[in-house]
């Protein structure tokens, strides 16, 4: 997605503003930009043409919106060693968080995984089995390009997994903490790392 601030100021025509206004305060606007974290979003092909379509669309006045998984890490961070070779290390970009999104406390997702579904006698698909994760929402605002006419803010919906609470206590006693532990292992590795095919 690029960095939202640049991005913002660009698309709402405040740039020169914003460098005027920061430099009266004794700092440098390509400074503080360069501040903010890259959405590591998957920022592979796909995640590039999604990015577009976002940009594009809010600067038309299009009523879209977009979904990602919030990834705890991006592709990498590219570091080099003293001999000059160059390390690839995950990049934690949501380590000091994301000022840029709102968290949506009263929207969440079920979402399931594996087990299989099943027709009944009346013609309905019952799913039994796999896991279920419960995907918490986070709100970014996509600003259109004023020079355009862009005037609204199409949202990219970024989800966070978490595993689902226990049904009842029964996997807590008699010896079965194994499974619930398992569970919560598996729902927070959903957005670990973008897919490798997303490179």
């Amino acid at each position: 997605m690029g960095r939202t601030f640049d991005n913002a100021l660009l698309n709402l025509g405040l740039k020169n503003q914003y460098h005027d206004g920061i430099e009266k305060l004794g700092f440098n606007l390509e400074d503080l930009i360069d501040k903010e974290r890259d959405a590591a979003l998957g920022n592979g092909g796909l995640g590039r043409l999604a990015a577009c379509y976002l940009d594009s669309s809010s600067s038309q006045d299009l009523p879209v919106w977009g979904y990602s998984l919030r990834y705890k890490y991006g592709i990498f961070q590219q570091l080099i060693a003293p001999d000059g070779s160059q390390l690839e290390a995950p990049d934690p970009w949501l380590e000091h968080l994301n000022p840029f999104e709102i968290p949506r406390y009263d929207i969440q997702y079920e979402i399931r995984f594996y087990g299989q579904s099943e027709r009944t006698t009346e013609g309905r698909a019952v799913w039994s089995g796999g896991q279920e994760v419960l995907a918490s929402a986070y709100d970014v605002m996509i600003p259109g390009n004023s020079q355009f006419g862009g005037a609204s803010f199409p949202c990219l919906i970024v989800c966070s997994p978490q595993a689902m609470e226990p049904k009842t206590q029964t996997t807590f006693v008699c010896g079965r903490v194994s499974p619930s532990v398992v569970s919560i292992s598996k729902a927070s590795m959903v957005n670990y790392l973008p897919r490798p095919s997303s490179f």
